[in-house]
């Protein structure tokens, strides 16, 4: 069985290892979910936090569909060997980027509702939504930013457009990278003192964030 990004012409091609475990990814989330859902619709308990989650699974669909799109399209080749696709790859990973800020920021949300339901005192209460707000303002802001990280647009995956004024792609980076991994400390803090767990996803995800970051910036790299 063949999967797309998989190497069928002799060209080195590293695509079909991003589309399995993209799609293995999506399905044990969609799978947890869907469990998740079914109980709190059984005990009628739906909440805002459930409909923050449907969002986030939502943005991971489109995330995983556009990145797939990349690879069909040669993500994952070296750039001399992507062809006259090139920029159709660079504008599906460009797409992907936008549901991605929002399943990130949509996936946090639901952790701080539910201390919100846990600890009802006004002290708590005034942090917790200063800190959804924070992380719902963030996601917005990020999401704009990645739309707009180029006038015009199109520059964004189109490389050889020469007029055009763009972000710092390094300090956007390192800015989206710091404050995301700011929030996830915070939020798996608060979840150790409440069930006494906690940090792993922390050292495991932050790692990962700085490498995908090292990636993004190098100049030189064979593969996308």
């Amino acid at each position: 069985m063949t999967f797309y990004g998989q190497t069928t012409d002799g060209i080195p091609d590293r695509g079909h290892v991003l589309f399995i475990t993209a799609l293995v990814m999506l399905l044990i989330a969609s799978t947890f979910v869907a469990i998740r859902l079914a109980m709190r619709v059984y005990l009628k308990e739906f909440g805002w936090d459930d409909f923050f989650l449907v969002i986030a699974l939502a943005a991971s669909v489109m995330t995983t569909t556009a990145i797939n799109l990349a690879v069909v399209h040669g993500y994952g080749r070296k750039k001399a060997d992507m062809g006259k696709d090139i920029h159709i790859t660079f504008k599906w990973f460009f797409v992907e980027q936008i549901p991605y800020k929002v399943a990130l920021g949509f996936t946090k949300a639901p952790v701080v509702l539910l201390y919100l339901r846990i600890f009802i005192t006004k002290s708590f209460q005034r942090v917790g939504k200063a800190f959804l707000v924070i992380i719902v303002a963030w996601t917005v802001a990020s999401v704009l930013v990645t739309i707009f990280q180029c006038i015009p647009i199109e520059a964004s995956w189109n490389h050889d457009i020469k007029t055009k004024h763009c972000v710092g792609r390094d300090s956007w980076w390192y800015t989206f990278a710091g404050i995301n991994t700011v929030t996830d400390i915070s939020i798996k803090i608060g979840l150790g003192f409440v069930f006494g767990v906690g940090t792993l996803y922390v050292f495991v995800s932050s790692p990962l964030a700085f490498t995908l970051i090292k990636i993004l910036m190098c100049d030189n790299h064979e593969y996308m």
